[in-house]
C-alpha cells in the first residue's frame, strides 16, 4: 500500500493533501485502509501484523495504537530501519554515543580500521559498543569537566572506532556526525557516501532503488498503471508534511546562547535527534497498555548511517520491566534496505517467519 503522494497513490485534491500529509492524518488513513481490507476479505479473525520501514516505523506504531483503541487486535509490529517509537527514553548523549558502532561497521567495510579491529567485524563492533557505553557516553555527559588528557582519550577512541584521522575530529564537540563520515571516511571518492547505505554513493543508491522498483513492478508482480511512480516524494509531500503528533516530545534543542556555552551538549543533541523534528511519541507503550500481548520486532542494518544497532538493543534493555519482554531487536550486515543483499534478505525473512509463528527469532 503506497502512502498518499508516494508510489502510485495520489491525493484527490488540495484539501485531501492537507488532511493526509501529516503524522496523524496519514496514520488515520492507513488504519482505515486496514479495517476496510479486513472487512472486504472477511479477514477480521486473521492475525494482524503491521510492518513499517524508515518513516513507516512511526506509521506502523501509530496505526497499531489507533487500531487497538478501536477494538482491532494487533498481534505484532515489525519495525525496519527506523528506531523504536517509544518516546524520549534515552538521553541525547547516550543515543549519540551508541551511533559509533555503526560508524565502526562503515570503517570496517572500507578497511579503515586498525589491523586488530579489521580482522573481525563482530569483535570490532562489540568493542566499539562497549567503549561507547562505558567511556564515550559518560564523557559526553560531563564534557565541560573533562581534563585535556580525558579529551585526548575520547578523540583517540573516536579515531580508533570510526577510521577517521584524529586531527579531523572536533576537539570541542567530540561528536562524529553521519555527514562527517559520509564526506571524510572515503574523501577520495567523487561523491559522499550514501546516507541509507554507506557502501554506496548517493547517486549509486538512487539509481539502484529506481531500477529495482521498476523491475519488481513489471517483472515480478505485473502491475500496470497509467500513472507514473513517484520515487521522490519530498518535492510535494515532504514540502507540505506536518509533524503534528500529539503528546510529550523530547526537550527542545538548546538555544543559540546555550549551544555556544555548551557546544558538546548541543552537538550531542543534534546527532541524537538527526531526523524528524520533535522525536517520536510513545505509541507502542500506549498500545501495550491496551493490549499487553502485542509483540514488537525491531531490525536495523549495520551500514545504515541513520540508525543504530547498538542503540536499539540498549533501548530495549532499558524499557520498563512490564513491556521489555515484548520487544526483540536484531541487526544485519546490510543498509537501510535490509533486503537489498541476498544473505541479509534471507536472514530477515527467516526472522520474520519465526516472529509470525510466535517463536524466538
Amino acid at each position: 500500500v503506497d502512502a498518499p503522494g508516494t508510489g502510485f497513490s495520489r491525493a484527490v485534491d488540495d484539501q485531501a493533501k492537507d488532511e493526509l500529509y501529516n503524522v496523524t492524518g496519514d496514520a488515520d488513513a492507513f488504519a482505515q485502509a486496514v479495517r476496510a481490507w479486513r472487512a472486504r476479505f472477511d479477514a477480521q479473525r486473521a492475525p494482524l501484523y503491521l510492518i513499517g520501514e524508515s518513516y513507516g516505523v512511526w506509521r506502523a506504531a501509530a496505526v497499531a495504537e489507533l487500531l487497538e483503541r478501536s477494538g482491532e487486535k494487533v498481534a505484532g509490529t515489525v519495525l525496519i530501519s527506523g528506531g523504536i517509537p517509544v518516546g524520549p527514553v534515552l538521553a541525547p548523549e547516550v543515543k549519540t554515543a551508541l551511533l559509533i558502532p555503526n560508524r565502526t561497521a562503515a570503517a570496517h567495510h572500507f578497511h579503515k580500521l586498525s589491523p586488530d579491529l579489521q580482522a573481525d567485524f563482530g569483535k570490532a563492533t562489540e568493542e566499539a559498543r562497549r567503549w561507547a557505553e562505558a567511556v564515550y557516553a559518560p564523557a559526553l555527559q560531563r564534557a565541560d569537566a573533562l581534563t585535556p588528557q580525558e579529551r585526548d582519550g575520547v578523540i583517540q577512541g573516536l579515531a580508533r572506532y570510526t577510521g577517521l584521522d584524529a586531527s579531523k575530529i572536533d576537539r570541542t564537540t567530540l561528536v562524529v556526525s553521519r555527514r562527517q563520515i559520509a564526506k571524510q571516511l572515503m574523501a577520495d571518492k567523487d561523491e559522499p557516501l550514501g546516507t541509507l547505505d554507506v557502501r554506496l554513493t548517493h547517486p549509486e543508491a538512487d539509481a539502484e532503488r529506481e531500477a529495482l522498483t521498476r523491475r519488481y513492478l513489471k517483472d515480478e508482480i505485473g502491475y500496470q498503471s497509467g500513472s507514473s511512480y513517484v520515487f521522490d516524494a519530498d518535492a510535494e509531500v515532504g514540502q507540505r508534511w506536518g509533524y503534528n503528533q500529539a503528546g510529550p516530545n523530547p526537550p527542545a534543542g538548546p538555544s543559540p546562547e546555550e549551544a555556544k556555552a555548551h557546544p558538546t551538549a548541543a552537538a550531542a543533541w543534534a546527532a541524537a535527534y538527526d531526523g524528524p523534528p520533535g522525536g517520536s511519541q510513545p505509541w507502542l507503550l500506549h498500545t501495550l497498555k491496551i493490549d499487553p500481548s502485542m509483540r514488537v520486532l525491531v531490525v536495523a542494518g549495520w551500514y545504515d548511517s541513520l540508525n543504530s544497532c547498538a542503540g536499539n538493543a540498549y533501548l530495549v534493555a532499558h524499557l520498563p520491566d512490564a513491556v521489555r519482554p515484548n520487544f526483540i531487536a536484531r541487526c544485519y550486515r546490510a543498509g537501510h534496505m535490509i533486503y537489498r543483499d541476498a544473505e541479509p534478505r534471507l536472514q530477515l525473512r527467516e526472522t520474520i517467519r519465526r516472529f509470525y509463528a510466535g517463536r524466538q527469532p
